[in-house]
């Protein structure tokens, strides 16, 4: 792969691996699944572009999700016009980090109102978000424990997070992407979407990590 590529370092240990991988998509709000294999192998997962996203740098993307004892490791990777995108450098509003290019993460457990977001930034930054119901903020954190490294190339933006995350096969969980570009167009990623406008928080943006692959 061609053009320049920056390296910070990460071990990352795991168990299981599901390749969850995002494509462009129309106005289609539903998630389709396709499983790799009938051994429970890797899992691919077509999400869903927000049909008001206004970006288009972006041609493909996946995240690679591997859960090891203590936690998960995810690996977010874009694939498209990377010279495109706005990526922050310098130091952000560790609690508004979603404003730029974000990669984020949510879990709610089942049947409860109570859910947490993780937003994951380029510049190396976490935030993490405790919510009482939709969108009622009640706890704010910017000092992770999560572990990052960052990748850039021509062609491919990675973003590696390893975080001792307690999930379980019940959990539902939503997996995101914010997408700022140059140009000031953004596109929105998600499991699926429910309204007229991006909203991550929305309960049809989440699914049960358990039923990820099935038909």
């Amino acid at each position: 792969m061609g053009g320049t590529r920056e390296w910070y370092s990460l071990e990352v240990q795991a168990r299981w691996r599901w390749v969850l991988q995002l494509r462009t998509a129309p106005a289609a709000s539903r998630l389709s699944l396709a499983p790799a294999s009938a051994e429970g192998g890797p899992v691919v997962a077509h999400l869903v572009r927000h049909p008001a996203s206004t970006g288009c740098a972006i041609e493909s993307a996946q995240v690679v999700v591997e859960r090891g004892v203590e936690g998960w490791d995810l690996r977010y990777e874009l694939r498209g016009d990377i010279a495109a995108l706005e990526l922050p450098v310098a130091r952000l509003d560790p609690l508004r980090l979603w404003e730029h290019t974000c990669f984020e993460l949510f879990a709610r457990e089942p049947g409860a109102t109570r859910y947490v977001e993780w937003n994951f930034s380029p510049t190396l930054q976490q935030s993490r978000f405790v919510f009482s119901r939709y969108r009622e903020r009640v706890e704010v954190s910017d000092t992770g424990a999560a572990t990052m490294v960052f990748e850039r190339g021509a062609r491919l933006l990675t973003l590696r997070v390893s975080a001792p995350l307690a999930l379980s096969s019940s959990t539902r969980i939503g997996l995101c992407v914010v997408v700022r570009e140059r140009s000031g167009a953004t596109s929105y990623w998600a499991l699926a979407h429910g309204g007229e406008r991006p909203d991550f928080h929305a309960p049809e943006a989440f699914r049960q990590l358990g039923a990820l692959g099935r038909s």
